[in-house]
């Protein structure tokens, strides 16, 4: 049974564009190279340019190849990638309250101490394939979990490292995203903050009580005092 190739190369050549190669686009297929040249570019021996209809088996292997969050979740190990989530995620970390020697244990020897200082500061713009997915699994894991470390935490606080709940899972890899901002300015005038900015201050305080962290701690986070936070947590209590 035969289909349209049309909207099989369009999927293809957008997933070329999304930096994966034809070599790998056919490994996660299942399918040989030769497949794809017939889609893409058809038969130059035989004078045939670029297949018009395919089967539809290998139709349905090129299309369950998905667009990837980002390149390092299905390059080969070896491959090297951009290291800006992979940073982007053991500075959360830190900020988290992780220190690079702790984080080199929770890693089991996947990734070594070297490379993760060396990312931590900043040293890489790249990485490979395997160090990133490495690190994006221990994140995911502690991510919501609180590290103990406040030299760390002060560490980060000074460069302005964001807490892993700032990013945004489908656009931390991303250079050009933004973390979500949570300091908040202290205000030097009597006036009442607006609605907004308090309903935004309380859902910040919410956030970071679940991680267990303490009224200071907070405070220093979101650039408020300690008693601001503890009203806000009454506040809360309250609201159920």
């Amino acid at each position: 049974m035969y289909v349209d190739a049309g909207p099989v190369r369009e999927h293809v050549t957008q997933l070329i564009e999304a930096g994966l190669s034809r070599r790998r686009i056919a490994e996660l297929a299942g399918l040989n190279r030769k497949s794809m040249e017939y889609l893409l570019v058809g038969r130059k021996d035989r004078g045939h340019g670029p297949y018009k209809r395919i089967t539809a088996e290998n139709a349905r292997k090129f299309l369950a190849v998905s667009m990837p969050p980002s390149l390092a979740a299905i390059a080969p190990d070896a491959a090297v990638v951009d290291a800006t989530g992979t940073i982007r995620r053991v500075r959360a970390l830190v900020a988290f309250g992780y220190t690079a020697e702790g984080l080199t244990v929770e890693l089991a020897g996947q990734v070594s101490a070297c490379t993760v200082h060396e990312l931590v500061r900043g040293y890489r713009t790249q990485c490979l394939a395997r160090v990133a997915r490495s690190i994006k699994r221990l994140f995911d894991r502690l991510q919501l979990i609180p590290g103990t470390s406040q030299r760390s935490r002060n560490h980060a606080v000074k460069r302005r490292w964001a807490l892993p709940f700032q990013w945004d899972e489908d656009t931390i890899d991303n250079p050009a995203a933004k973390p979500e901002p949570v300091r908040l300015p202290r205000s030097r005038s009597p006036k009442p903050q607006s609605p907004e900015v308090k309903s935004l201050r309380v859902q910040k305080v919410a956030e970071l009580t679940r991680t267990n962290l303490s009224a200071n701690e907070i405070a220093t986070r979101l650039n408020i005092s300690s008693r601001q936070v503890v009203r806000d947590r009454s506040a809360l209590a309250r609201t159920g």
